[in-house]
């Protein structure tokens, strides 16, 4: 069975109750410090997000620890969320910078000593002040060395969310749409293993394209055969002892002892030892409604999900933020850093369209402001966005041998 790592002293949460109670304790700013660790798939993150307002902010995924540092100062005193932002704590500005968020005092204070001109084209000091208090949601906690972790760990509250499956399937109930797959999960939930709200849309993705769905949640999310082993024993009458059950598994699978124990430990913890009886299920209809299909005709027209620029879908319909396409316009962007930063991934000008900024010019092949673009991005530690640009260069590069040709 796929287990979450548990942090040690971590407290393990069961129900999406409690987990929520320990969210609303945060936004109202009763803890310094809460981290949350679970498994994907299971909601962790919505929680938040439907909270987030004025008064926090939520920094997601892939972040450099300088860009984390000017968010920091931007939304200063707020609450910050962080989700999924592993790769931030991967690095040693990012810990020292956690470090500094995560402080046990009323306010903190956080540096960022190096001279950097991304700093001072962001309006941003070498140090500042702060209320905010944080919270870090994450399917698992790996956080530099031993004593590291340990110092991180101890400054907060720290929460296993492990819900069993039936508790995942009443909380899927509540939004999900179709009935004969939520029938079929829950017909099979002491077989699914890590079950996650992630296994009901790819059933139904599968049910939609034709697909067999039924065999690919029995063959894809069930446990392995030794499991079911252990699960048939333990409710069968015909082998009314322990060693009887220990016996007829060696017998039938060729391990030992004392997997036998350890998988019913397993089984047990989960609450998947025996069968989950139907009344356990809850009743009524599913009461979710099927997203609707995108538009990708391209219309120009005004159909829906239709953006102005490139065709596709509309980001802003979706979630996404407005420079999802990379607008042309830098009324579109929230920061107007983000827009100069992002000229080379913008859509391309017309072969006869004027140049009025040729440094800019993404179809003009500027090798040399990509080259300087990319020591940028390097001398921030914002390794992700330098490698786009290695690569933009290394197309550059291809296209001109082949010129040459």
């Amino acid at each position: 069975m796929r287990k979450t790592k548990m942090p040690d002293g971590a407290e393990v949460v069961r129900t999406y109750l409690e987990y929520g109670q320990h969210i609303e304790a945060f936004f109202q700013r009763h803890s310094q410090l809460l981290i949350i660790v679970g498994r994907s798939g299971l909601s962790k993150s919505y929680q938040f997000e439907e909270r987030i307002d004025g008064s926090s902010h939520l920094i997601h995924g892939w972040t450099a620890p300088l860009q984390a540092y000017i968010e920091a100062y931007h939304h200063r005193d707020k609450l910050l969320v962080f989700d999924d932002a592993e790769t931030l704590w991967a690095r040693p500005a990012g810990r020292i910078l956690m470090r500094s968020l995560c402080e046990h005092r009323p306010r903190k204070k956080v540096q960022w000593t190096s001279t950097t001109a991304s700093l001072a084209k962001a309006g941003v000091p070498q140090s500042f002040s702060t209320s905010s208090k944080v919270a870090i949601v994450c399917n698992r906690f790996s956080f530099g060395n031993v004593d590291e972790r340990d110092a991180i760990l101890d400054r907060g509250h720290v929460i296993h969310f492990d819900p069993p499956p039936i508790e995942v399937h009443i909380r899927v109930n509540s939004w999900f749409w179709d009935q004969d797959i939520y029938d079929h999960f829950g017909e099979r939930l002491h077989l699914i293993e890590a079950i996650s709200a992630r296994m009901y849309i790819k059933a139904w993705e599968r049910k939609k394209a034709g697909g067999d769905w039924r065999r690919m949640i029995d063959e894809n999310f069930c446990h392995a055969t030794t499991h079911r082993i252990v699960q048939e024993l333990e409710e069968n009458l015909t082998y009314p002892t322990v060693e009887d059950r220990v016996v007829k598994f060696v017998e039938l699978t060729g391990c030992c002892r004392a997997t036998y124990f350890n998988i019913k430990r397993e089984l047990s913890d989960n609450e998947q030892l025996i069968r989950i009886r139907s009344s356990e299920l809850p009743r009524g209809f599913v009461r979710g409604k099927p997203p609707a299909d995108e538009d990708f005709s391209g219309d120009d027209g005004g159909g829906a999900g239709v953006t102005r620029q490139t065709g596709g879908f509309d980001p802003e319909q979706h979630g996404l933020p407005p420079w999802y396409d990379y607008s042309n316009n830098p009324d579109d962007y929230s920061d107007h850093s983000d827009f100069v930063a992002d000229w080379w991934k913008r859509p391309k000008p017309e072969e006869n369209a004027i140049d009025e900024e040729p440094a800019r010019n993404f179809g003009g092949d500027n090798y040399s402001s990509l080259l300087r673009e990319m020591q940028k991005a390097v001398d921030c530690e914002d390794y992700e966005r330098a490698r786009e640009f290695r690569d933009e260069i290394r197309r550059i590069e291809e296209r001109n041998s082949r010129q040459k040709e």
